[in-house]
């Protein structure tokens, strides 16, 4: 994990960056994501995954989640 952004003690938005080494030729891999993650009782109760680049839906679908388990 890179960076978490709390936006409420059970939801936040992750920053994920990973690097591996491939097979026999050794070729580098490294991809990012951002995860939506849901806490509840001290557990991880939901996770959706983003790629990078839609941010902005990432927070929003959290803030929307978020609003819905605060109604429920």
């Amino acid at each position: 994990m890179s960076a978490i952004c709390w936006l409420s003690p059970n939801w936040c938005v992750t920053r994920v960056e990973r690097e591996a080494l491939g097979g026999r030729d050794g070729a580098q891999y490294a991809w990012t994501r951002l995860l939506v993650n849901e806490v509840r009782d001290h557990r991880l109760a939901s996770m959706c995954e983003f790629e990078v680049e839609d941010e902005e839906q990432a927070f929003s679908y959290a803030e929307e989640r978020m609003l819905a388990a605060d109604s429920a």
